[in-house]
């Protein structure tokens, strides 16, 4: 990983709003504040929030006040002029939407890793919790979901074993508040009966004891795939009390075992053939995201068995991931050309939070979705999807399906090529608050752009030649003349049309990124969705998951 970049420096650009509105508007967020003084008495709490308005926005200043409102606390009256005056200063920079590419890239990732530490621990919450979101109402996301926390502290991990030393107490407090979390008794079990299949807990770490989609298996398999990689790293190069914290705490090799990783290896072993829902939390069967995770998750955990003398589960872990590699293949569909995301559906949530009560598709007639390229991004590294066709032609499927679904994707600079904004699926409902229709979301879209950014790294190093098929002509098709299907078509590895091809996908993958750069707030703030017609942020704000997603499109571009 590259070291974390520097701030450049950047003028005040005329498009942002007047001296006049700057002034109302940092007089109205004092307003607020001290009208509200005398909510509560947390001066951390008070601290992270009145720092918030770095974040907000002049379009939606009424739901910012609301919501900076909703959260004050007593303080000293100079901190509030500190964030107050942090927050004019970063109203009056550049916008960075006005930025080139490159220059974005670099503004937009140093923010991203702000905004993402940020929401590590915040004031309020447990040691190690990862909140989704600080937004507390319409929507609250509030919570510490198991999946999103586990990607969250990849990159978290991933820096620190690239040399930022400092994040290791985040890390470690992350783990020990993991395993409080998995000795909690749930709605659905125990550490031993099921419960690790939970969603999501309170940022106090207790399980969230509501109606939701349970479970969701695809959370333990990620943070083994997460916590995996830094146990190997830390008996390679940690101390002896790093060594002992993974022997005891991370993989302990006993059964019944009480550590954390052998605890989800464990779990997702038994359980991964039983249907569950799926990461958007909505469908209940089989799904190609969450297979690809155990699958992964398995075969990491085999290497970590065998290292720590535990042979006969490291046995068990592999035949078992075996047989899921045979099941994820039936995930394809010859006749559409596409990886289903979903086999076997049940009813879904009964649930008023599901549109679509008793449609055992939950109304996804497509099968289309970007869980399929997100699933070979988190799960896929070192499996056969990480390169390849069936990937590419859902790609292209999407692509298709969403071009014209938003309105905003007519709207596009030619910059952007042929990139769109993503959603999660063509049929999707989700507002970002309530039930209505779907917008695209920044994670999804920044997904496609670290996928042919990863792929053409692959392609342009892969030492054997490149074979298009009928399955694949149509994508390469894209970027080098290729004629009608029948006949195969070598490539020389290397050569001049896979140049072309590599030069062609990152074009591409820069397009997916500048249709983030389009609707990003003015100071790089990423909500979970950006509207359809109009491009504003909507749903969550400052969604954790939404900078992991952009800072991992970054290094992928630098690969």
């Amino acid at each position: 990983m590259a070291p974390k970049a520097g701030r450049p420096a950047a003028p005040v650009v005329s498009d942002g709003p007047s001296w006049k509105v700057q002034l109302l508007l940092v007089g109205s967020l004092l307003a607020a504040a001290l009208a509200t003084i005398s909510v509560t008495s947390n001066l951390d709490r008070f601290n992270y929030i009145s720092s918030y308005p770095s974040r907000f926005t002049y379009q939606q200043l009424p739901n910012d006040l609301i919501e900076l409102a909703s959260f004050l606390t007593p303080q000293p009256i100079h901190l509030l002029y500190h964030n107050l005056q942090t927050s004019y200063r970063q109203f009056t920079e550049q916008d960075v939407r006005s930025l080139n590419l490159d220059r974005f890239l670099v503004k937009e990732e140093q923010y991203a890793w702000d905004r993402l530490l940020d929401n590590v621990h915040p004031p309020g919450t447990s040691k190690g919790c990862v909140v989704a979101s600080p937004s507390r109402e319409k929507p609250d996301y509030w919570y510490s979901w198991t999946r999103d926390s586990a990607l969250v502290m990849k990159t978290v991990i991933q820096r620190f074993i690239a040399g930022d030393k400092k994040l290791q107490g985040t890390v470690d407090d992350y783990i020990v508040g993991v395993r409080e979390m998995q000795h909690k008794k749930t709605v659905i079990g125990d550490f031993h009966t099921g419960g690790l299949g939970e969603v999501k807990y309170y940022v106090n770490n207790e399980p969230f004891s509501g109606e939701w989609g349970r479970p969701q298996n695809d959370g333990p398999a990620l943070r083994v795939i997460t916590l995996v990689e830094y146990a190997h790293f830390q008996l390679d190069h940690g101390d002896e009390k790093d060594k002992r914290f993974v022997k005891e705490v991370l993989y302990d090799g006993r059964f019944p075992t009480e550590s954390v990783i052998k605890g989800d290896l464990e779990h997702i072993a038994h359980r991964w053939s039983e249907p569950g829902y799926d990461l958007w939390e909505e469908v209940q069967g089989q799904h190609f995201y969450t297979l690809l995770a155990i699958h992964s998750a398995l075969l990491h955990g085999s290497s970590l068995a065998i290292r720590l003398a535990d042979p006969l589960a490291a046995e068990f872990y592999s035949a078992q991931a075996s047989l899921i590699s045979h099941r994820l293949d039936e995930f394809w569909s010859p006749s559409k050309g596409i990886i289903r995301v979903s086999l076997n559906h049940t009813k879904g949530r009964v649930s008023e939070e599901n549109a679509r009560v008793g449609d055992d598709t939950y109304g996804k007639g497509s099968e289309l979705d970007t869980a399929t390229l997100l699933a070979v991004l988190h799960s896929g590294k070192g499996t056969k999807w990480e390169q390849n066709a069936k990937v590419l032609a859902t790609l292209d499927r999407l692509i298709e399906a969403f071009g014209p679904l938003y309105p905003i994707n007519s709207q596009l600079p030619t910059t952007v090529s042929s990139a769109v904004g993503l959603g999660r699926y063509p049929e999707d409902v989700y507002d970002g608050i309530g039930i209505s229709q779907g917008h695209p979301w920044y994670l999804c879209t920044l997904s496609a752009a670290e996928l042919l950014y990863r792929s053409s790294s692959l392609l342009l190093n892969q030492p054997e030649p490149l074979v298009i098929t009928d399955l694949s002509r149509a994508w390469f098709g894209r970027f080098i003349p290729l004629g009608l299907g029948g006949k195969e078509t070598t490539l020389k590895a290397g050569g001049k049309e896979v140049k072309k091809i590599v030069e062609g996908q990152r074009k591409l993958a820069d397009g997916f990124v500048g249709v983030v750069k389009e609707f990003a707030r003015r100071n790089g703030s990423l909500n979970e969705q950006f509207h359809r017609e109009t491009g504003v942020g909507r749903g969550a704000r400052d969604l954790t998951w939404s900078y992991a997603a952009f800072i991992t499109a970054a290094q992928a571009r630098r690969l």
